[in-house]
């Protein structure tokens, strides 16, 4: 995977979990698969999120995937739990991992967006082209917010609504999947 090396070398904080605002604007952008309660997932997410960041100098990502994981597979065992969908949850957990390291090492968009394909037609069972603009928009999403929160710890207003906007849009491709 490339990784813009300039911004590698920073530590991984590219949520700002600690920020009750950024954790609102994270639930808000974020796409749950059509489930009832998505406290429930959103938990498992943070709490991942957060052993990330705590164990970000660990180099060796087998250590580092063996203490973020077992999160990931919680929330999408729940995912699984609350929707008709059918996939393999250790596998979704995997590309979730591999997700969550990209944007956080800053990895180029073609490798975020190829991992979002992958996460997104395993989920759904399906090569529809809605995954791939889906996935578009998701990577642009992650990558700009990333970047935003790179140059300042808030973002404005017109940030948060062109964020919502782009996670919208995004969902309505993924809803035409169920």
């Amino acid at each position: 995977m490339e990784i813009n090396s300039c911004l590698a070398e920073q530590p991984v904080e590219f949520t700002r979990v600690q920020s009750e605002e950024i954790l609102k604007l994270e639930e808000e952008i974020a796409y749950f698969y059509g489930v009832k309660e998505p406290k429930l997932i959103t938990d498992y997410y943070i709490k991942a999120v957060k052993v990330l960041e705590e164990n970000s100098a660990i180099s060796d990502d087998h250590i580092l995937r063996g203490k973020v994981q077992p999160f990931l597979e919680k929330a999408y065992t729940e995912v699984k739990s609350q929707t008709q969908l059918k996939f393999n949850i250790k596998k979704v957990a995997s590309y979730e991992f591999d997700l969550i390291q990209a944007q956080s090492k800053r990895a180029m968009f073609e490798n975020i967006y190829d991992i979002m394909v992958g996460l997104y037609k395993e989920i759904f069972q399906s090569n529809a082209h809605a995954i791939q603009k889906a996935a578009l928009l998701r990577t642009f999403l992650y990558q700009y917010k990333i970047r935003l929160l790179s140059f300042d710890k808030y973002l404005s207003e017109d940030d948060v609504s062109l964020l919502k906007i782009i996670a919208k849009r995004s969902e309505d491709e993924l809803n035409q999947l169920n």
